[in-house]
């Protein structure tokens, strides 16, 4: 299922037929948005971002469901809020924030693949940075892939404590730390296996890619994303 979450779906969907670029600067432009200290900046986001998950059928509730590692964040921002500010409202807010930011990156993430944002960014820097923009991209789209095999991970690893009937309600804390340190060393063992196959295949970082062309529209939306960085920035 993880696999699902952060993999392009095969549908001819509005956002599939836009660049890469374009969508990224879309992104990018909803974040500054999203985590502007203006509360009616996140709102508009929010109703933008719910309306986008409507014209996709993005299944949010699927992926959220899927994602308790996510959502687990969410709640902790929740709860560090509530006890600094002693406030609900403000602590919905933060929470809901950064569910926000996690829900806008499926939509990125569930219409373009990987290798598609890489050669997007590698084209876009490759005029000005020469072979180290395709460098970057590169890894750029491992970060992106691994991703991927982090929520496996992750799922594996509560799989596992609920077949050992583990509650991680007993003791928190100690369920806490445990399973963070399992993650990070079969994370660290999962990166290792990854290098290793990569080296195998002779992958080359420097190596050109293939990128999407632009259209009129395109340029659009880069421009519409630039005007509304600048402006939830001054506003």
């Amino acid at each position: 299922m993880a696999l699902m979450i952060f993999s392009k779906r095969s549908r001819k969907t509005v956002l599939c037929s836009i660049n890469p670029f374009a969508k990224l600067s879309a992104l990018i432009a909803i974040s500054f948005a999203i985590t502007s200290p203006n509360p009616i900046h996140f709102a508009i986001s929010a109703v933008f971002i719910l309306f986008l998950c409507l014209l996709v059928r993005l299944p949010v509730l699927t992926y959220l469901r899927k994602s308790k590692a996510l959502l687990f964040l969410t709640f902790l921002i929740f709860i560090t809020e509530l006890i600094a500010s002693h406030e609900i409202a403000s602590s919905l807010y933060e929470g809901g924030k950064f569910l926000s930011l996690i829900i806008l990156s499926s939509l990125l993430l569930d219409s373009t693949t990987p290798s598609e944002i890489a050669a997007s960014l590698g084209g876009v820097s490759s005029h000005l940075a020469g072979k180290y923009a395709w460098r970057f991209s590169a890894m750029v789209m491992l970060s992106i892939s691994f991703i991927s095999r982090l929520f496996i991970l992750s799922s594996n690893l509560m799989d596992a404590r609920k077949a050992r009937l583990g509650s991680f309600w007993r003791s928190p804390l100690k369920s806490a730390s445990e399973y963070v340190t399992s993650l990070f060393y079969s994370v660290f063992d999962d990166i290792s296996a990854y290098y290793d196959a990569l080296s195998s295949r002779l992958f080359d970082e420097n190596m050109p890619r293939l990128r999407a062309s632009y259209r009129l529209s395109d340029y659009a939306i880069i421009a519409l994303s630039v005007t509304v960085s600048v402006w939830t920035r001054l506003i």
